[in-house]
């Protein structure tokens, strides 16, 4: 299980979503004010002994990570 947690406190209410996607699966977590959500990508399976995370902004100026968790 890969858990995404981002978070920047802001207090403007805007739109700070990011997608993290392995292979075919993705979430998107939105960062603005977050104190509890987390994002989950779970059943990943390595190609060839690697797995390629991308993280992409939506829409806004930053994409945001504050903590990968992977548990095996």
């Amino acid at each position: 299980t890969f858990t995404f947690f981002a978070s920047r406190m802001a207090g403007d209410g805007a739109n700070r979503s990011t997608q993290y996607s392995i292979g075919t699966q993705n979430v998107s977590l939105n960062a603005t004010d977050n104190i509890n959500n987390v994002a989950q990508l779970t059943g990943v399976v390595p190609v060839n002994g690697v797995v390629t995370i991308n993280i992409l902004r939506q829409g806004t100026t930053y994409g945001y990570l504050g903590l990968l968790k992977i548990n095996g």
